[in-house]
C-alpha cells in the first residue's frame, strides 16, 4: 500500500493482524496491541505513512503493517 493512500477498505489476509495503539516511534519500538484483527475481517483506511495505516474497524481506531503480506485492497 502506497504512502499518502486513504479511504479505501482492505481485506485481512493473514491468520491474525495486530491492531496497534499508534504507529512505531522513531527508534522503530512497536506501540502496544489495541486488538487483534483476523483473516477476512474488512478494514477502512485512513491514512498510510512509512508502511503502517490507520484505520476503522467498528467504530474504533488503530494502526496496522500496510504489507501485502496482511492485507489486500477490496
Amino acid at each position: 500500500m502506497p504512502n499518502g493512500d486513504y479511504n479505501k477498505k482492505y481485506k485481512v489476509i493473514s491468520n491474525t493482524l495486530n491492531v496497534r495503539e499508534a504507529r512505531p516511534d522513531k527508534n522503530g519500538n512497536l506501540a502496544k496491541v489495541k486488538f487483534v484483527l483476523k483473516e477476512g475481517a474488512i478494514v477502512e483506511v485512513g491514512y498510510v505513512n512509512n508502511g503502517w495505516a490507520s484505520i476503522w474497524v467498528e467504530g474504533d481506531m488503530g494502526y496496522i503493517n500496510s504489507s501485502n503480506k496482511y492485507i489486500t485492497s477490496l
